[in-house]
């Protein structure tokens, strides 16, 4: 079953706002993860208190909402891992 892959307004600016080789993995990452998601199974939790999940990916955080009803991932922030718990 494969995720459709979707982002938030912020999420996308946050994204394009990081290195280009970082946006590259983070990008590569969250493909594997809507194809296939249990391959990433090792790399993504479930954040205590929230229905989100955090798909980590090196020093970075890919905070997601996963609907299995509509088959949809919708990234909700993404940044660096000191920066992307703290609330807004």
């Amino acid at each position: 079953m494969t995720y459709r892959l979707e982002f938030k307004r912020s999420a996308a600016r946050e994204l394009a706002r990081l290195d280009r080789t970082v946006q590259v993995i983070v990008k590569e990452k969250l493909e594997l993860l809507c194809a296939n998601p249990s391959a990433l199974a090792a790399n993504v939790k479930r954040l205590t208190g929230t229905g989100l999940y955090r798909l980590r990916v090196g020093s970075y955080r890919v905070v997601f909402h996963k609907d299995d009803a509509r088959i949809v991932v919708l990234v909700v922030r993404i940044g660096h891992r000191r920066e992307v718990y703290a609330p807004r």
